[in-house]
Order: C-alpha cells, then sequence, then structure tokens
C-alpha cells in the first residue's frame, strides 16, 4: 500500500522596521496570526496567477475563432469537395 504525502515548505521570514509593524497591525486588524495573514497573501496570489491563466486562455480562444471563421477562408472550408474526397 503505498501512502502519499502532501508537499510541505516551511519557511521562516525575518522582517523587521516598518514592515514588521505594518505586518502585525494588519493582522491584528483581521483577527488572524502573521503567519495566517501570510498563508492567506500567498493563497491570493496563487489564486489569482491560476485566475490570470484562465483569462488569457479566453481571450486567446476568443481572437483564435475570429481568426479561424472568417469569410475569405470560408473557401478552405469546403477541401474535401474541392479534392472529390466523400464527406464523413
Amino acid at each position: 500500500m503505498d501512502v502519499q504525502t502532501s508537499p510541505t515548505i516551511e519557511v521562516q521570514i525575518k522582517l523587521s522596521g516598518p514592515e514588521a509593524e505594518q505586518l502585525s497591525a494588519l493582522a491584528a486588524r483581521q483577527g488572524i496570526s502573521t503567519a495566517d495573514l501570510i498563508r492567506r497573501a500567498i493563497e491570493r496570489v496563487m489564486d489569482s496567477e491560476v485566475e490570470d491563466t484562465a483569462d488569457w486562455q479566453a481571450l486567446s480562444l476568443v481572437a483564435f475563432e475570429a481568426g479561424w471563421d472568417n469569410d475569405e477562408d470560408a473557401v478552405y472550408d469546403s477541401w474535401r469537395e474541392h479534392y472529390g474526397l466523400d464527406s464523413r
């Protein structure tokens, strides 16, 4: 029986000065630990990356369809007939 485990990454971050104060204050305002705040920020960045990829893929599909389906190239849609082949 194979036991699969999720990858785990442990990171230590050292902040000082204004960045540390801002991070601590923001976490306190949200009622969470600084570790949870950092985890949520990373999740948000990763989710945004996935959404951006999906948005770009959708845009490229629209552009591809617009270029693919046009009157100028419609003559190629009947290539089987042009070469005397049976349509499937």
